[in-house]
């Protein structure tokens, strides 16, 4: 049977509802006096509520349904192939971070790491446009820079891998290369612990599983970490998430 309970996340109030719900319904299929009929009921609706809960959370990671908040993101180079170290392509992220700035948002925390992206970004109401199209803009000019970089190293086998992964709609279209995975994981930070923790994790990558890329997590240059840690800003200033709080990102930019 499916754990519907690894499924539903924890982060809503539908979602807690709906995990309270899989598990009285667990306790009833599990009792010794159930009868076979409600037994076989209750595995269906749980077949059908791990499918509901499935198709909701394939919708969330697709669309941003809101325009402005918190929000922690994630993108991963094609087949977790290390671009942003074979081109060096960190501070391409860095001019996006530029962009944002300039157009009301706020770069809260983030690490490059050698073949993905976290970040957490408060994004400034956005006027109607979806953040979706922010980040599909960015991920395509970081794209183009990654290519263009990779041609002047000759890198042709990367580049025929990443042509291969293109699909057969977008090739009809002229696109050569899939630099990165299609779309990107997101989840709106609503609390400041769930802030915190995000942060925490991300700040820890460059010195977890198989990455060592510091001695200790905050001497990654490409990160945010350093200024979490020692209150001095790295290599791209962020905004420290507690002025967060004296901040109204309802309000269009500029104000």
């Amino acid at each position: 049977m499916v754990d519907i309970e690894r499924t539903v996340s924890s982060e809503s109030t539908a979602s807690g509802t709906l995990r309270d719900t899989a598990r009285r319904f667990h306790r009833v299929f599990r009792d010794d006096s159930t009868t076979e009929i409600v037994r076989n009921s209750c595995a269906l609706f749980l077949l059908y509520l791990s499918i509901f809960t499935f198709l909701c959370t394939m919708a969330v990671r697709r669309s941003i349904p809101v325009y402005d908040g918190v929000f922690f993101i994630t993108f991963t180079c094609c087949h977790w192939l290390p671009l942003f170290q074979i081109t060096d392509s960190y501070f391409s992220v860095y001019q996006w971070f530029d962009y944002l700035k300039r157009n009301g948002h706020f770069i809260v925390g983030y690490v490059i790491m050698p073949n993905h992206f976290h970040g957490l970004i408060a994004f400034r109401n956005t006027k109607g446009k979806s953040i979706n199209k922010i980040m599909g803009n960015c991920k395509r000019l970081l794209a183009y820079d990654i290519v263009r970089k990779l041609e002047g190293l000759n890198k042709q086998e990367i580049l025929e891998k990443l042509g291969a992964c293109v699909n057969a709609s977008d090739c009809r279209k002229g696109k050569l290369h899939e630099v990165f995975e299609p779309s990107f994981d997101w989840k709106e930070c609503r609390t400041e612990r769930f802030l915190r923790q995000k942060l925490n994790y991300i700040h820890k990558n460059p010195c977890s599983g198989k990455w060592n890329l510091a001695e200790r997590f905050w001497d990654y240059p490409h990160s945010s970490a350093k200024f979490y840690v020692t209150n001095e800003q790295g290599i791209y200033p962020v905004l420290n998430y507690a002025e967060l709080q004296d901040i109204d990102l309802t309000k269009h930019y500029p104000l």
